[in-house]
């Protein structure tokens, strides 16, 4: 097989498949973008929400959040410990539900009114620069289990002074001791008092909030929208393209080259028609017995045809296959390729594009 053949295959493919391709991928693009809608429209669910799926929220909002978050992830967090035990004696690993529960609004204005401390505003800008709870990220208020020893670390970083993070995790810590709904089947076993100070070590937990956590999204912007959708519609483009190339291999019938293979020393040639260029190729060189292979019968050709070698008893110098793009058959040419061979004689290939 010819590489310049092959690339000038993939190439007429693409031109003769343009508007499937280009009509293809404007489906694809909008498929793409109606499931990433669909997501982030419930962010509460979509736990790979990173930091730039934003809500609608204005510049001076999104502003706003970050200075008022680059001022609270920048202060010494308060943080207290207890070991929560089921009814059965066995260690309670979701610490998560603790954070989540906490962090729900009732609980936060029972925790403002006990602390004194208005802290809602640091939870609302973590949602309005898209910093969602997940599995991979626990914000300002965060429930951290140690593995090992089963200890849970309620660590907060939501004021703007360590002071005040050490009252509202007081406020937090009052709350844990009163009747709760997740809490009525544990035993909550207090391991101290809130104090100011980092008891976990963040090279470990990096899911709790830092400096540069907003740092991060200070330093970068979200990329534009119409650049996300010009590399998405390329990214369909691909894909595409990729698609009707691997639907056409499954196409009984030849139509390009790079569908049927050929030997290096085999002689190929692609030509729209048959020609008189094409017709000279196949009678070149002169004085030789050819036999001329085509699955469609009923044709005037410069030599006497046959439609298969089998069964064929004469003698041949060289063989010549004609193939005609969506009309001979993938099957034929392998059966008629691998019958040449055996021959040990030139074997010529000529494809006619526009048969």
């Amino acid at each position: 097989m010819s590489l310049a053949t092959i690339i000038s295959e993939l190439w007429r493919f693409c031109k003769e498949n343009l508007l499937k391709i280009i009509g293809g991928a404007a489906v694809l693009t909008a498929l793409i973008f109606g499931l990433r809608l669909l997501l982030t429209d419930h962010p509460e669910e979509a736990l790979t929400a990173t930091a730039d799926q934003t809500v609608q929220a204005d510049k001076a909002t999104l502003e706003a959040s970050k200075e008022r978050l680059k001022t609270v992830y920048g202060q010494e967090p308060a943080e207290f410990q207890f070991s929560a035990l089921v009814e059965d004696g066995n260690v309670f690993s979701n610490s998560f539900l603790i954070d989540e529960y906490l962090a729900r609004p009732d609980m936060v204005k029972e925790a403002e009114a006990k602390s004194g401390v208005e802290f809602a505003d640091s939870l609302a800008a973590e949602q309005n620069l898209g910093l969602y709870k997940n599995g991979d990220f626990r914000g300002g208020l965060a429930a951290v289990r140690d593995t090992s020893s089963g200890v849970i670390t309620l660590r907060v970083l939501l004021g703007q002074t360590p002071e005040e993070n050490q009252k509202i995790a007081q406020a937090y810590y009052d709350i844990l001791q009163e009747p709760l709904p997740f809490t009525r089947d544990l035993n909550l076993i207090m391991l101290g008092r809130p104090e100011v100070g980092e008891r976990l070590d963040l090279s470990q937990y990096e899911m709790v909030a830092t400096p540069n956590t907003i740092a991060s999204i200070v330093g970068g912007n979200s990329l534009p929208g119409w650049l996300l959708g010009v590399a998405a519609y390329i990214v369909a483009l691909l894909m595409t393209a990729f698609l009707l190339f691997i639907w056409r291999l499954f196409d009984r019938k030849i139509r390009y080259a790079f569908e049927y293979v050929w030997a290096f020393e085999d002689e190929h040639l692609l030509a729209k028609g048959l020609d008189e260029g094409v017709q000279h190729f196949i009678n070149q060189p002169y004085g030789k017995d050819r036999l001329l292979l085509t699955e469609e019968e009923g044709q005037a050709l410069p030599l006497a045809t046959q439609q298969t070698l089998e069964g064929f008893s004469g003698q041949a110098d060289e063989i010549v296959i004609l193939l005609k793009a969506g009309q001979s058959h993938k099957h034929w040419y392998q059966a008629q390729y691998r019958l040449a061979k055996l021959y040990h004689v030139p074997i010529k290939i000529v494809h006619l594009t526009q048969a």
